[in-house]
């Protein structure tokens, strides 16, 4: 086995346990969300395969950074910052990528995403403005950015290498989530599974999933 492979495979095994009570913020963005209950009841260890595509991501995030921070009308203020939502019931934990103030004024929130090609683009990704919107309404910050990185072109020189999209606070789109939140944290408190949303991405979302065995793929009441 590889020295990197190794590596991956070590971090993955003291990755910490979900704690109770706690949704994370990609379970409310997810297409469907039969498969974020599954994934809370029974979570599962990425193949090895996943596990250098998250790496090769985290890498990208970290040259992200030091190039923002290079710049003379963008501070980098932290990274990796904690983004809560708290009631009685339960908690839901995220965390911004990067904190940015853009020339000496506004604050703006960074979610960096990766993609084998991200040049087609000509919108954000919709479960991307959702966890956008998450933080930037938890942090109370007016603006959030999507920054979209182009794995391909950054190797072999061809097309943009980044994609940007602002997004702006929205609150309803905050109290949406919450809303997800509220259901998700029902069903997995009297186990019963929501409905499972076998159209997302075009019907291919179901190929990815790790929890095909456990899905009868019953689709969205009307």
């Amino acid at each position: 086995m590889s020295i990197i492979d190794e590596h991956l495979l070590s971090k993955r095994r003291q990755q910490k346990t979900r704690p109770q009570n706690t949704l994370y913020v990609t379970d409310l963005t997810k297409p469907c969300q039969r498969a974020a209950y599954l994934n809370i009841l029974h979570p599962r260890e990425h193949p090895l395969e996943t596990l250098r595509i998250f790496e090769a991501g985290n890498l990208l995030e970290n040259y992200w950074t030091e190039t923002l921070n290079k710049r003379t009308d963008i501070q980098v203020l932290g990274t990796q910052i904690p983004a809560y939502h708290k009631n009685h019931n339960y908690e839901i934990h995220g965390r911004l990528d990067i904190l940015c103030q853009h020339n000496n004024a506004a604050i703006v929130g960074h979610e960096v995403k990766t993609a084998k090609t991200a040049n087609w683009l000509t919108e954000p990704k919709e479960d991307h403005t959702a966890q956008i919107q998450f933080y930037i309404n938890a942090l109370a910050i007016d603006f959030g950015q999507i920054d979209y990185l182009d794995k391909k072109a950054l190797l072999n020189g061809k097309t943009r290498i980044d994609t940007t999209f602002t997004v702006e606070r929205d609150h309803a789109a905050y109290a949406k989530l919450i809303s997800i939140a509220n259901r998700l944290h029902t069903a997995r408190r009297t186990l019963t599974p929501p409905p499972a949303n076998p159209t997302a991405w075009n019907g291919k979302y179901c190929d990815y999933c790790q929890h095909q065995d456990l899905c009868d793929k019953s689709p969205p009441k009307n």
